[in-house]
């Protein structure tokens, strides 16, 4: 049996104990940058481009720069608000809660861009009721290169709460979501209503009796537009049947306007050029193709087939070596073409080939080290 003594001194001792465990509950958190909710900028890992001590996010080249943060606040508090970060220059950065500009910060230089330069700073006290808030980073232009953001209450959190914040591959698959809906909506843009009306008014009257009749028309035009609005409803849902719609929109559309009697043809002849290429291998106006290096292209010639929605370009011809393919023209007959590109003298010269990408033959002699030929065609009677 314990006595009154004892009592005394065992309740000093737990209160002594409870004070220290309310003193060690968390107060604050810690995250990394890159543990966006959503986000247009571009991910370093350590070890990546400017990731030398810490990973980092940083431009992407779509502006502004942007990052969202949904973040769970446990109790009501004044919240002061850090964000480690590398800069070179001083690239200001606006600072919103729940869509609210609170503040401009990340103002200053740190040394450099790579995140062994990166610094902490305290940018602002922010008061917050509990439940869910999304502070936003936002810039107009690039924004320094951002490390981790840190919250710290000026009341005690709950105890054994703690931050939850979606796994990697969570967040993986819900950017890859929100890059098929950004996807579909820009495809469903593509779908022109007005444009596809006119073009099968125009069909009408050109083509009466060629064209599939009107009363058939219409009522393809009505399906188009029916699903159109179904596939804005769902993109704005989130449902994921939206992709799968739109693909039938697509379908409806692509079949309606390749029924112009005008295309009777089922593959289309594309060069296709690394977008690296020098001068996209066009040259001025007023310049012509010996202006273009010899070198440093990666051009093929090739087809597309119409009948497939997802066709793959199909390879008719690519050199060996790094030279422009260009000036195309297609034979009357269509088994062959012609094409101008940069022979074994180092000059510009007319080359044939078949539509099968067998036979290819340089046309042109190479008699003269001081002669370009380029851009030939056929005429009717050869």
């Amino acid at each position: 049996m314990r006595t009154p003594r004892q009592l005394v001194i065992h309740f000093y001792l737990a209160s002594v104990l409870a004070s220290v465990a309310l003193a060690t509950e968390p107060s604050q958190f810690t995250f990394e940058a890159h543990d966006f909710d959503r986000s247009n900028l571009r991910i370093s890992l350590r070890g990546e481009s400017y990731a030398t001590l810490h990973a980092c996010i940083w431009n992407a080249g779509q502006y502004p720069n942007r990052a969202d943060y949904e973040i769970e606040f446990p109790v009501e508090a004044d919240y002061d608000l850090s964000v480690l970060y590398a800069a070179a220059d001083s690239r200001p950065v606006d600072i919103l809660v729940d869509g609210k500009q609170i503040h401009t910060g990340l103002a200053s230089v740190t040394g450099g861009w790579n995140t062994d330069h990166a610094q902490w700073e305290k940018q602002c006290k922010l008061h917050l009721a509990p439940g869910k808030h999304t502070i936003t980073l936002q810039r107009q232009d690039c924004m320094p290169h951002i490390c981790a953001l840190r919250v710290e209450s000026s009341v005690a959190f709950p105890a054994g709460w703690k931050l939850n914040r979606p796994s990697m591959e969570e967040r993986l698959q819900r950017e890859a979501k929100r890059a098929r809906r950004q996807a579909a909506l820009a495809a469903l843009e593509l779908v022109d209503i007005v444009a596809v009306r006119r073009a099968v008014d125009d069909l009408l009257t050109q083509f009466a009796d060629d064209f599939i009749g009107k009363e058939e028309a219409e009522s393809r035009v009505v399906r188009i537009e029916r699903l159109h609005d179904e596939v804005r409803r769902l993109l704005e849902a989130d449902d994921d049947i939206a992709v799968q719609k739109l693909s039938e929109l697509q379908k409806l559309q692509r079949e309606l306007l390749l029924a112009n009697p005008l295309l009777d043809f089922d593959r289309l002849m594309v060069v296709n050029r690394n977008t690296t290429s020098p001068s996209l291998g066009l040259p001025q106006n007023w310049q012509s193709n010996c202006v273009l290096p010899s070198s440093g292209f990666d051009d093929e010639i090739a087809y597309l087939s119409l009948a497939e929605a997802e066709a793959e370009l199909r390879r008719i011809y690519k050199p060996r070596e790094s030279v422009f393919v260009g000036d195309v023209d297609l034979d009357f007959d269509a088994d062959k073409l012609l094409f101008s590109s940069v022979g074994a003298n180092g000059r510009w010269h007319i080359f044939e080939i078949g539509i099968d990408g067998q036979g290819l033959r340089q046309v042109t002699p190479s008699l003269y080290d001081d002669v370009d030929n380029y851009d030939a065609c056929y005429l009717p009677d050869r």
